[in-house]
């Protein structure tokens, strides 16, 4: 790890700009109407009654799908976890499982005693299980404690505790100085609530402010990269997407590249709206993979 401590600028490093996150083509995509695509097909999908095949679909095959493919990627980027098929597994079993709190708990326990990989699913699972059921705006630095404590149990002593020292990336990018979390945290999470209230602003663009905010702060001594990406598709679930989005590999081979050019240029002050964008296309990836399934599912009936 590099040595250099970078000059952290609250003013100009958590400067409020809504208007900066609204999702923007990048050069790597031309592609018209994602933003239409996506809405259109939340609106549809909301009007749709709770017994039709679409939603029983999404309810029994697709949602823990999804919710499996963003924990396997999530982690997969962090070189953490299990393989994509042990991980499914694994999802499936606790998403089968009672949503009695207690009991949820006690199955995940006893999963997660095989290995630290095992417990890296299991964990991220309870996690985004407490963040879509439990987790409501306003954001607070206590609940975001919360969360990360279930997300780093038993894999980090600092689990549920802002960092005290300073971290660099793998490539020497230094994060803000400790010093300056606790109060940089506040700032962005007050910043949010402010954003998440406007209803002049899309999901994507309140979902990707709050994902790059909290990784660029880096409030944590591990686990911010993953916990950023649950918050991710908290702000999506809070606005009705039914099913998890993977931005770190939506299916082609560029996928994690993508990622961080967006992340890159948003750090840079360049671009932020590809951050926003990169959400979206996934969104518009998931759907399509949806209706693919339900497609295939009424052709075998």
């Amino acid at each position: 790890m590099a040595d250099t401590t970078k000059v952290f600028d609250t003013q100009a490093d958590i400067s409020y700009s809504p208007d900066e996150w609204n999702p923007t083509v990048p050069g790597w995509s031309r592609k018209p109407g994602i933003q239409s695509i996506c809405t259109d097909n939340l609106l549809q999908y909301k009007e749709l009654a709770p017994d039709t095949k679409m939603k029983k679909h999404m309810e029994s095959s697709f949602q823990p799908k999804m919710l499996a493919r963003f924990i396997y990627n999530s982690n997969e980027f962090e070189d953490a976890g299990l393989d994509e098929i042990e991980t499914h597994d694994i999802v499936l079993s606790l998403h089968n499982t009672s949503t009695v709190a207690t009991e949820l708990e006690e199955n995940a326990k006893h999963l997660g005693n095989e290995s630290i990989q095992h417990l890296e699913v299991v964990n991220h699972y309870m996690a985004i299980n407490h963040a879509f059921t439990n987790l409501h705006h306003p954001l607070t630095v206590r609940k975001l404690l919360q969360l990360h404590r279930t997300l780093m149990n038993r894999l980090d002593t600092t689990a549920g505790w802002l960092r005290t020292q300073e971290v660099h990336s793998s490539d020497g990018h230094s994060y803000p100085s400790a010093y300056l979390v606790p109060k940089t945290l506040t700032t962005i999470l007050n910043q949010f609530n402010h954003l998440y209230g406007r209803t002049d602003k899309c999901m994507y663009t309140k979902a990707a402010f709050l994902k790059f905010k909290v990784v660029q702060l880096h409030p944590f001594m591990d686990g911010n990269g993953r916990l950023s990406r649950i918050l991710m598709n908290w702000v999506l679930h809070a606005e009705g997407l039914p099913f998890a989005v993977s931005i770190t590999n939506d299916g082609h081979k560029k996928a994690k590249s993508h990622y961080m050019q967006a992340l890159k240029s948003a750090d840079r002050n360049r671009a932020k709206g590809h951050v926003a964008f990169l959400i979206q296309y996934c969104t518009t990836n998931c759907w399509k993979l949806f209706h693919s399934e339900v497609e295939k599912f009424d052709n075998r009936a």
